[in-house]
């Protein structure tokens, strides 16, 4: 994988901080974190917005029904 450019980091830390001010109590954002779509892939999406769980997925990745959004950036 290539490294990440400048502009890769400066936008992933402008809208970091944007989507957890935004939904903060309504759901969980997780930056550059696996998600289970399937038994042998787990992309790691730039953010990923998820429902949140009652344990805080501690015990395996979010799946397709935990997704709300996952977000990746092109740059």
């Amino acid at each position: 994988m290539a490294a990440k450019g400048v502009a890769h980091e400066m936008c992933i830390t402008e809208v970091n901080e944007e989507l957890v001010g935004s939904l903060q109590g309504v759901a969980k954002v997780r930056c550059q974190s696996p998600v289970t779509f399937t038994p042998d892939s787990a992309p790691e999406p730039d953010f990923t917005i998820v429902r949140k769980h009652m344990d805080r997925y501690v015990m395996r990745h979010p799946n397709p029904d935990d997704v709300l959004l996952p977000v990746f950036f092109y740059l």
